[in-house]
């Protein structure tokens, strides 16, 4: 709120951007992470999994990232496929630490594509990547106190709100980067 505090002493141009900010950190930010969440609590298991699926929407044009990216989801719906009469912990256990490992792996090829590119938002990307990893700790943390449809509710929680839309939002810009990028070379 300090860009409110000092508004008169801005220009144009420093005002749209810092409206711009505002309403993409604030509001968008809001929208697609609590409303999510209110989404995802008035949806039983069986839809959450229909609607956890990868698409098209999420391809960001390089076959390689997309690959993993369809890998993660696989990953993530491979945890909420278990036998009820099975061993269920053992299988969650397992199937999130294979979408903890690969989820890093991915970041790790990610971010050397990004680099290879010359990426002007590397750095920032890396944070979020963090970020993401960070998000995932908590969940991996607060597992064993979860009862089973918690469980799969916070996983697809966890996946659409921190993987999803760093996909869509995100990793998007990498693609727009690389489209702007061929128009000037």
């Amino acid at each position: 709120m300090i860009f409110l505090k000092h508004i008169n002493e801005l220009s144009n141009e420093e005002i749209v951007k810092g409206l711009g900010d505002f309403i993409n950190e604030r509001i968008i930010n809001h929208i697609l992470i609590e409303d999510k969440k209110v989404q995802h609590s008035q949806r039983n298991s069986r839809e959450l999994r229909e609607i956890f699926r990868w698409k098209m929407l999420y391809s960001i044009g390089n076959k390689a990232i997309d690959e993993d990216h369809k890998k993660l989801f696989s990953i993530a719906l491979k945890a909420l496929n278990y036998n009820q009469n099975g061993h269920v912990k053992s299988h969650v256990k397992e199937s999130i630490k294979e979408l903890y490992d690969y989820m890093q792996v991915h970041f790790e090829k990610e971010e050397k594509y990004m680099h290879q590119i010359k990426y002007d938002k590397l750095n920032e990307h890396k944070l979020l990547h963090q970020n993401i990893i960070k998000q995932m700790h908590l969940f991996i943390k607060n597992i064993a106190s979860m009862d089973t449809p918690t469980f799969e509710r916070k996983l697809i929680e966890y996946m659409d709100i921190w993987f999803v839309n760093h996909i869509v939002r995100d990793d998007k810009r990498i693609l727009c980067f690389m489209q702007k990028k061929k128009y000037i070379s």
